[in-house]
């Protein structure tokens, strides 16, 4: 496998909340865009997966990633190419 390329993922947050509400004073909806560097290092119709590290030993075998995180594409709202 070749370096993955790092890219610039720009993408709208999904948003919870934490424990009972009550109706009347339930915070309202925001929406919150999030920014995210990585290597892209799968890709599907519906996702996009960014790895924050990836590493292989001297002679190309056991790569390696951590900090995964899959995105839905239907929540990303930009992807640009870094050097």
């Amino acid at each position: 496998m070749k370096k993955p390329t790092i890219y610039l993922i720009k993408w709208l947050d999904a948003q919870s909340d934490d424990g009972w509400v009550f109706y009347n004073t339930r915070p309202k909806i925001s929406s919150m865009i999030i920014n995210s560097v990585g290597f892209i290092i799968d890709e599907n119709k519906k996702y996009l997966k960014l790895a924050l590290s990836w590493g292989k030993n001297k002679n190309g075998e056991n790569i390696q990633f951590n900090g995964t995180m899959a995105i839905p594409k239907e929540s990303i709202l930009s992807k640009k190419k870094l050097k």
